[in-house]
C-alpha cells in the first residue's frame, strides 16, 4: 500500500482545529483506511469517520468545503459534480485540480507537496534514461501549469517554491505559505530528559528517509567516537545492509519507529542536536529549495539543528531564525560538539498559515 501524505493530515487536523463549528468536512481518498495508515506515520488524531463520509457531528454552519489528495479521478467525479460544496481543495498529484475543474465550477485551491517537474525520485523512477527524464519532467510541469492555471488560489512550503511556481504562467493569482511544520496541538508540552546531563556526553540525532550519502556520513560521524541515534526510513536494500554492518559500533543506536508524533517528539527532546547530514554530490534545484520536515521535527523538540551548508534554504532557514549550525564535513561537526552550550531552539507552527487558509476559504465561499 503506498503511504498516505503527513502534509494532507497536518492540513486537515489543522482546519478542524482551528476552524471551529463553521467548517464540515468531506475527504475522498483512495485509501479505505487512512486511519490506520497515519497511525502508523505517527499521527494522532482519529479519522476514520471523515473518509468515504460526511461527518458524524452536527450539521455545520456557513462554510463547507471538499478535500481531496491522492484520489484517483473516477471515485471522486459524482462528488466533485455535486452542488453542496463551496470549495474543492487538493493537494498534489497535480492532475487532481485539473480533473476537477472540469465537472465543478466551484473554487478550487490546491497545495503543491512537492514541485514534481524537479521531484529526482519522481524523474528518475524508471532510471537514468535521458530522455524519460526529459519527457516525464515536460510532462509534469505542463501539469503543473495547467494545475495553476485551473485553481483560484495555490499553495506550498516555502517562499522559493512559490517563486518556482510562479514561473510557470504569466496570471498573477493568490498564493499562500503553509510550512512544513507540526501544528500547536501537536507537540508535547513536557521533554524528555537530557542523556546528557547524566554523563556531559553529546548525543546527536537523525530521522527520516536514509540513502547511502547520509549512511556514509553517519559511518564516519560514528568513527569519530560521537554517539548518534538513528530512527529510520529505510527503502534501499544496500542501505539497509550498511546499517546493519554498522550494528557493531557502540555509539551507534538504531531505533524502532515511535507510535504517535506527541511520543516521537518527546523521545527525540533527550538527545542535544538534530541532524541533517551534508550530500556528497549535486543537489540540484529540488534539494537546494527544500525544507524537510525533519528540520521542523527537530525544533519542535527543542533541538538546535546541524545541517548541511549545500542544502540552501536549510541553511537561509537556520542562518535567519538562529536555531542551529552549518557543516561541510564531519571535521566541522566535531568543532561544533566541542562549543559545549548549544544555540536555543523553539518550535515552529502552521497554525497561523491554516488560519489564513481558513479565512480564504470564506473569502471565496
Amino acid at each position: 500500500m503506498k503511504e498516505s501524505c503527513p502534509t494532507a493530515k497536518k492540513i486537515i487536523n489543522g482546519i478542524q482545529y482551528l476552524g471551529g463549528d463553521e467548517i464540515s468536512i468531506k475527504t475522498i481518498s483512495e485509501y479505505k483506511d487512512e486511519n490506520l495508515e497515519w497511525k502508523k506515520l505517527g499521527y494522532d488524531i482519529e479519522m476514520n469517520k471523515y473518509v468515504y463520509n460526511e461527518p458524524q457531528n452536527k450539521i455545520a454552519k456557513g462554510l463547507k468545503y471538499l478535500f481531496l489528495y491522492s484520489a484517483k479521478w473516477r471515485k471522486v467525479l459524482n462528488e466533485v459534480s455535486s452542488d453542496k460544496y463551496d470549495i474543492i481543495q487538493t493537494i498534489t498529484p497535480d492532475y487532481i485540480p485539473v480533473l476537477a475543474s472540469k465537472y465543478s465550477k466551484k473554487p478550487i485551491f490546491h497545495h503543491f507537496r512537492e514541485i514534481m517537474s524537479i521531484f529526482p525520485f519522481q524523474l528518475f523512477s524508471d532510471g537514468l534514461n535521458p530522455l524519460s527524464i526529459r519527457l516525464k519532467r515536460a510532462m509534469l510541469t505542463k501539469m503543473e501549469k495547467l494545475a495553476l492555471e485551473r485553481c483560484f488560489l495555490y499553495s506550498s512550503d516555502s517562499k522559493i517554491w512559490l517563486e518556482i511556481l510562479q514561473k510557470r504562467i504569466r496570471i498573477t493569482k493568490e498564493k499562500l505559505i503553509i510550512k512544513n511544520a507540526p501544528l500547536s496541538i501537536m507537540i508535547p508540552k513536557e521533554k524528555k530528559e537530557k542523556l546528557s546531563r547524566t554523563d556531559n556526553r553529546i548525543r546527536i540525532v537523525h530521522h527520516g528517509h536514509i540513502n547511502i550519502s547520509t549512511i556514509k556520513f553517519i559511518r564516519q560521524t560514528c568513527e569519530r567516537g560521537v554517539e548518534l541515534h538513528l530512527y529510520p526510513i529505510i527503502k534501499d536494500e544496500n542501505v539497509k545492509e550498511e546499517i546493519n554492518q554498522m550494528r557493531k559500533y557502540e555509539n551507534f543506536i538504531v531505533h524502532p519507529n515511535i507510535i504517535g508524533y506527541k511520543n516521537f517528539i518527546y523521545e527525540i527532546s533527550q538527545y542535544d542536536y538534530g541532524l541533517i547530514p551534508p550530500p556528497d554530490r549535486d543537489l540540484g534545484l529540488y534539494f537546494e529549495s527544500y525544507l524537510p520536515c525533519k528540520l521542523y521535527d527537530y525544533l519542535a523538540a527543542g533541538l538546535p539543528v546541524i545541517a548541511g551548508r549545500s542544502y540552501k534554504q536549510i541553511s537561509k532557514f537556520i542562518k535567519d531564525e538562529d536555531v542551529g549550525y552549518l557543516i561541510d564535513d564531519v571535521d566541522d561537526l566535531i568543532k561544533i560538539l566541542k562549543i559545549g552550550e548549544a544555540k536555543k531552539a523553539k518550535p515552529i507552527t502552521a497554525d497561523d498559515d491554516i488560519r489564513k487558509l481558513i479565512s480564504k476559504y470564506k473569502e471565496y465561499a
